[in-house]
C-alpha cells in the first residue's frame, strides 16, 4: 500500500513538473549596499547568476534580482497556447518586508509592490509566497527586476508558474499518514506536566489514557517484542488487543470524570458503573479465545459509552464551552468508532483501506483530538472557576465602592448641614440682637442705622448661602439635560454688569479689544463669572486690582490644571480672571476645585467653599475647560468655552 501511494505521489509530481517545464527561468542578483539605485540605473550593472534559492541572512542591503523568462522550446511537454497566457510570479518567503516588481509593459515600467509590510487582500497565493500577476505573456522573452528589502533573514526563492497550475503548486504536501511514537510520548509528557501544574484528576486520567496508546503503538508495531528480545512471546501476542481494550476502559473513566461534577441524576451513575464493569470484563477476556467476538463486544460497549456521553451532554447543566467541546470530541470519536467497525466488518477492502483507517484514524485521532478536547475542557473549567472567583471579587469591590460612595455622600451631607447650621445661625443671631436693640432703644438714630445695616448684611449673607446651594442643585439638573437653552449674549456687557455689583474698594481692569457677541447659556456663563469674580474679590490683596481678559480664537491654548496641561482646538471663548494675594493665603492646588474646601486663614469669613466647584461643574456642562496657575503672589483662572 505504501508503495502504491509513493508511485501516485511521484506521478502527481511528474504532472506538475511537465506543466512547469514549459517555462525557463534564469535568475541573477545584485547587492545594492547603498540602496541608491533605481530601475534606470540597475539595468547597467552586472548581475551574478544563481541557482535554486538566494540566501543572504540578516542584511540591510537592497537585493536586486533579475529574472529572464522565456518558453522552453526543448521541452517535450504539451505546448503552450499562443497568445495571452496568464503567468504568476511567486517570490518567497514571507520574511521579506518589501518586494517591488518592475515589469516593462507597453514601453513603460509597471511597478507592483508586495511583502510583509505591503500585503494586499485577497492574496493570490495562500502559502508562504508573495505572488504577482504578470502583464506580459510568453510570446516573447520577459525581463523582470525585483528590488527586495528586509530586516529579517533574506531567503529569496523566485519561480514563475502558469495561472492554471497555481492551485496545484500551493496545494499542501502529502502528509505522512502514520503518527510517530515520539509524538505520542511528547503528548503524554505535556499532559503530565500540565497535571503537575493543575493537579487535575481529568488530566491524570488522560496521562494514563495516552500512555495506553503508546503501549498499544509499540506493541502493535513490534517494538515491544524487540525490546523484550523475543521473551514472553506467549503474553506479548495479546498485548495489542489488551492495550486497545484497556484504552476503551480509560476512555470511559475520562468521560465519567468530565461529567460527574455536574447534575446528572442517579441513572447516569448507575449505567456508567455497569459500563465500567463490562469494560473491565472485556479487558480480562483478552487472554481467552473469543477473538473478534471480544472486539465486537468492545465496539458495542464503546457505542454505549458514546450514547451515555451524548445523554449527559444533552441533559446536564454544563457550561456552554465545555458542552460544545465535549460534543465535538464525542462526534469525532464516533466517526473513528464507525470507521473502525466498518473496517473490522470487512465492508472496506482491507488491501485498499487498511493504511487509511488503521494508521490515520486510529493512531492519530485517538491521541490528538481527545487530548485537545481534554486540555480544552480543563482550560475552560479553570476559566470558569476563575470567572466565578472574579465575579465574587467584583461583587465585593462593587459593594465596597457603593459603601464608600454612600459614606462620602453621608459625610458631604453632614458637612453641608454643619455649614448651613453655622452660617445661618450666626446671621440670625445678629438679626435677632439688632431687632431687640431697635425695639428697646429708639432714641439714637445713628445706632439704629448701624443695626439696620448689620441686618441687611446678615440677610444678604443668608441669601448668598441659599443661592449657592440652589445653584449647586440646579447645575446637577443641567448635567442630566442634554440640550441647553442658548441665546445671543454680549459678553463684555455681561462681565461689566456682574463686576458693577461689587463695591469693595478695589478696581477691575477688563482687557478686551472689541465687543464679543456669543451664543451660549446666559445662566451658566453668569454662574461662572459671578463665582470667579466673587472668589477674586474675597481673597485678593487689599488695594490691588482684579484683571479680566477676554478673547475669541481658534489657536490652541495651554491650560494648567493640577500641573497637567490640556489642549483645546477650534473656535473658543477665552477669558481669564486674575488677582494678587498674600503668600500666606495661598490655597492648596490639589483641593482648589473640591467642594467645601476653604483656605485655613479664611475659615472665619462667610462662605461654604462650593463656589469654585460650581464653576467647574458649569464649565463642564458647556464642554469647556477651566484651570488655574499660581505664580508667586498671583493666581490666574483660565477658561475655554467652545462656541
Amino acid at each position: 500500500m505504501n508503495r502504491l501511494l509513493t508511485v501516485l505521489f511521484f506521478f502527481l509530481v511528474s504532472l506538475t513538473h511537465s506543466a512547469y517545464s514549459q517555462i525557463e527561468l534564469q535568475k541573477s542578483f545584485y547587492i545594492d549596499s547603498k540602496s541608491d539605485l533605481d530601475i534606470t540605473k540597475i539595468q547597467n550593472v552586472e548581475f551574478t547568476s544563481f541557482e535554486s534559492d538566494l540566501l543572504r541572512g540578516f542584511s540591510d542591503d537592497t537585493v536586486w534580482v533579475k529574472l529572464n523568462i522565456k518558453r522552453d522550446v526543448h521541452t517535450n511537454s504539451f505546448p503552450i497556447e499562443s497568445g495571452t497566457y496568464p503567468l504568476i510570479l511567486r517570490v518567497g518567503s514571507l520574511s521579506l518586508d518589501s518586494i517591488e516588481l518592475f515589469e516593462s509593459f507597453q514601453d513603460a515600467w509597471s511597478v507592483q509592490q508586495l511583502g510583509d509590510k505591503h500585503m494586499t487582500y485577497p492574496r493570490i497565493c495562500e502559502d508562504e509566497f508573495h505572488c504577482f500577476n504578470l502583464k506580459s505573456t510568453l510570446e516573447k522573452p520577459i525581463t523582470l527586476y525585483l528590488r527586495i528589502q528586509s530586516q529579517n533573514i533574506i531567503e529569496i526563492r523566485p519561480e514563475v508558474v502558469a495561472q492554471k497550475d497555481l492551485a496545484r503548486t500551493i496545494a499542501p504536501r502529502i502528509r505522512t499518514s502514520s503518527i510517530s511514537i515520539a509524538f505520542a510520548f511528547c503528548l503524554c509528557i505535556i499532559a503530565f506536566i500540565f497535571y503537575l501544574i493543575e493537579k487535575s484528576r481529568l488530566i491524570l486520567f488522560y496521562v494514563f489514557f495516552q500512555f495506553s496508546i503508546i503501549l498499544y503503538l509499540i506493541s502493535n508495531n513490534g517494538l515491544l517484542f524487540d525490546f523484550l528480545k523475543g521473551n514472553y512471546s506467549g503474553i506479548i501476542q495479546y498485548a495489542p488487543e489488551f492495550f486497545f481494550y484497556f484504552r476503551a476502559l480509560l476512555l470511559c473513566l475520562l468521560c465519567r470524570e468530565i461529567f460527574i461534577g455536574y447534575q446528572l441524576g442517579r441513572a447516569y451513575k448507575i449505567f456508567n458503573n455497569y459500563l465500567l464493569a463490562l469494560l473491565l470484563i472485556n479487558v480480562s477476556l483478552t487472554f481467552t479465545s473469543l477473538g473478534h467476538k471480544n472486539a465486537a463486544f468492545n465496539i458495542l460497549l464503546q457505542s454505549f459509552v458514546l450514547a451515555l456521553n451524548f445523554y449527559a451532554i444533552l441533559t446536564a447543566t454544563i457550561p456552554a464551552r465545555i458542552k460544545i467541546t465535549a460534543f465535538i470530541g464525542n462526534a469525532i470519536y464516533a466517526i473513528i468508532l464507525v470507521s473502525g467497525f466498518l473496517y473490522a466488518s470487512h465492508v472496506f477492502e482491507s488491501n485498499r483501506f487498511d493504511f487509511l483507517i488503521h494508521n490515520y484514524l486510529d493512531y492519530r485521532l485517538n491521541g490528538i483530538p481527545i487530548g485537545i478536547v481534554i486540555f480544552s475542557i480543563v482550560t475552560f473549567q479553570i476559566l470558569e472557576k476563575n470567572r466565578k472567583s472574579q465575579e465574587i471579587i467584583n461583587q465585593s469591590i462593587s459593594n465596597s465602592l457603593k459603601v464608600e460612595l454612600l459614606n462620602e455622600k453621608l459625610i458631604e451631607q453632614e458637612e453641608m448641614v454643619d455649614l448651613l447650621t453655622h452660617e445661618i445661625k450666626n446671621p440670625l443671631n445678629t438679626i435677632n440682637y439688632a431687632v431687640k436693640f431697635i425695639q428697646n432703644d429708639t432714641t439714637c438714630f445713628k445706632d439704629i442705622t448701624e443695626r439696620a445695616k448689620k441686618i441687611v448684611q446678615s440677610t444678604n449673607r443668608i441669601d448668598s448661602i441659599v443661592n449657592q446651594v440652589y445653584l449647586s442643585t440646579r447645575l446637577e439638573r443641567y448635567e442630566q439635560n442634554e440640550t441647553l437653552a442658548k441665546e445671543m449674549i454680549n459678553f463684555n456687557e455681561l462681565i461689566t454688569e456682574i463686576a458693577s455689583d461689587y463695591e469693595f474698594g478695589n478696581s477691575f481692569v477688563i482687557n478686551t479689544d472689541k465687543v464679543f457677541m456669543i451664543k451660549s447659556s446666559r445662566f451658566l456663563l453668569t454662574t461662572i463669572l459671578t463665582n470667579l469674580i466673587e472668589n477674586a474679590v474675597k481673597y485678593c490683596t487689599p488695594g490691588s486690582a482684579i484683571s479680566i481678559s477676554i478673547s475669541i480664537g481658534t489657536v490652541s491654548h495651554s491650560l494648567y490644571f493640577d500641573d497637567q496641561p490640556s489642549y483645546g482646538q477650534g473656535s473658543y471663548l477665552f477669558f481669564e480672571v486674575s488677582n494678587t494675594m498674600e503668600l500666606i493665603n495661598r490655597p492648596d492646588p490639589n483641593k482648589l476645585f473640591k467642594r467645601y474646601y476653604r483656605q485655613e486663614n479664611f475659615l472665619t469669613k462667610p462662605g461654604m467653599g462650593i463656589g469654585l466647584n460650581i464653576v467647574k461643574t458649569a464649565v463642564n456642562i458647556l464642554h469647556g475647560t477651566i484651570g488655574f496657575h499660581i505664580e508667586s503672589d498671583q493666581i490666574k483662572f483660565k477658561a475655554e468655552i467652545p462656541l
